[in-house]
């Protein structure tokens, strides 16, 4: 969970230009009042919204927009691969709420590239974090590493003073001390409820959320590393996973089906045929491949709600086929000690994106150069339909080379996305104004509306 508390502290305090919409639109504006391509959207107008002012009452202007851009490039964050397609050299400010901004390559799709966790505006000059100044509802108030966050009202907050007087974010990373934590009355509410816990919340009187979502559980495969750089082995291990059980054993129902793509709720989401277990054509695959009997390791930690069920569950249906998978369950620090470039694979957990977004972020040829991209997996088919969707104008057409960038993924990707979660939140009776979205709990963490009675 510490990422995702990570996540949660940063949205109260910093602000994106665009985040993930809310209905129909995949984009919704935030410190951006508008996005506008020239004709063949290789140059890109941002017109920031007026009256935006830091926790420190300083105006927000492009210059912070360009230092961001450049800080998160420079510094190689998660945040690089955003920007990986602006021409840093040529960004132009008109005036200070007015910048231009020219792109390597034509892209009509390029708000929906910025729709990301990753994606928030930090103020010019900025080095240290310790004390950081947004411009979001809630002003840093302090932090004790690995306990808890605290964040006072901005009273002058562009979209109106919030509701709440303080905000307070606690690290619990253990599901039963969380559930206990809310049930008790220490907390308000919490986010990543364990699915074995809905039932014992809902039968302390507590209110339940449990929205479909965009988020997956899901294995990246390291296409540079053996055996995982043979098509054929990624196919085998996509056969390998009995969907339905993931399902209704690892979520306990609380998840929908998946097949190897992410974005289902994007409109442009490609309908393909439904992946479903086959250990005789994985086997069939193997042994093509050079690799019957394949014996594997799968490090695995309690990153997301059902993860390390999943992985079980997984290597009890690979090994039908004849493939020894040995799970290593982990804490979340000794995962992450070794880089995923060099682990040949490994679960992985991505709240819901677009898929021009999730692209963008992990199969762009920057991403990949840059050593950002967790799978490092590269196709030209793709490269060249995911080219033709961001050049072409026509809704209808970028729909149509986007189903053809999605087909290579799933016929030679580098994931195995077996199932989509649910979002499950909880909260006491007397709170109100919670919401939620495709990406993640609490609409983005939002609490600038929410009321405590």
């Amino acid at each position: 969970m510490d990422t995702e508390v990570s996540i949660a502290r940063a949205f109260q305090i910093f602000e994106p230009l665009v985040k993930m919409g809310s209905g129909d639109e995949i984009v919704e504006n935030v410190l951006a009042e508008s996005f506008t391509p020239n004709d063949d959207a290789s140059v890109w107008t941002l017109k920031l919204r007026d009256g935006v002012r830091w926790h420190d009452g300083t105006p927000l202007t492009v210059d912070d927009a360009i230092y961001t851009i450049n800080y998160n490039v420079e510094n190689k964050t998660w945040a690089a691969n955003i920007w990986s397609n602006v021409d840093r050299p040529g960004l132009h400010k008109v005036d200070d709420l007015t910048l231009q901004m020219p792109l390597t390559a034509p892209n009509f799709l390029f708000p929906e590239t910025l729709v990301d966790t990753n994606e928030l505006i930090i103020k010019d000059g900025t080095t240290s974090f310790e004390r950081p100044i947004g411009t979001g509802p809630f002003k840093f108030e302090s932090f004790t590493p690995g306990q808890q966050s605290t964040f006072v009202r901005n009273d002058d907050y562009w979209g109106g003073a919030p509701k709440l007087e303080k905000v307070e974010i606690d690290s619990i990373n253990d599901d039963s001390a969380r559930l206990n934590a809310l049930m008790s009355g220490q907390v308000d509410a919490i986010s990543g409820v364990p699915f074995s816990g809905i039932a014992q919340l809902e039968r302390s009187g507590l209110s339940v959320s449990n929205k479909p979502s965009g988020s997956w559980v899901g294995i990246r495969m390291n296409t540079r590393m053996k055996p995982f750089d043979d098509p054929r082995v990624r196919e085998a291990m996509r056969l390998l996973i009995d969907r339905d059980q993931i399902v209704s054993n690892a979520y306990g129902g609380n998840a929908a089906v998946g097949n190897d793509l992410f974005g289902w709720f994007d409109p442009n989401f490609a309908d393909l045929p439904q992946r479903s277990y086959d250990d005789d054509k994985a086997r069939e695959l193997l042994k093509e491949a050079g690799y019957e009997n394949l014996t594997l390791s799968l490090p695995t930690t309690n990153l997301a709600p059902g993860m390390n069920e999943m992985v079980t569950l997984f290597a009890a249906s690979a090994a039908k086929a004849g493939v020894t998978i040995t799970v290593q369950q982990m804490p979340m620090a000794e995962f992450y000690a070794t880089p995923q470039s060099e682990q040949p694979w490994s679960p992985t957990y991505w709240e819901g994106r677009p898929i021009g977004t999730q692209i963008n972020m992990q199969m762009s040829p920057l991403a990949v150069d840059s050593g950002l991209s967790e799978t490092a997996w590269t196709d030209p088919g793709f490269l060249a339909a995911y080219e033709a969707a961001t050049s072409s104008s026509g809704p209808a057409d970028q729909r149509s080379h986007l189903i053809e960038a999605q087909t290579r993924i799933y016929d030679e990707g580098p994931y195995i996305i077996p199932a989509f979660l649910n979002l499950v939140t909880a909260h006491a009776d007397y709170v109100s104004g919670l919401t939620t979205n495709m990406r993640m709990p609490f609409g983005d963490y939002d609490f600038s509306d929410v009321m405590v009675k």
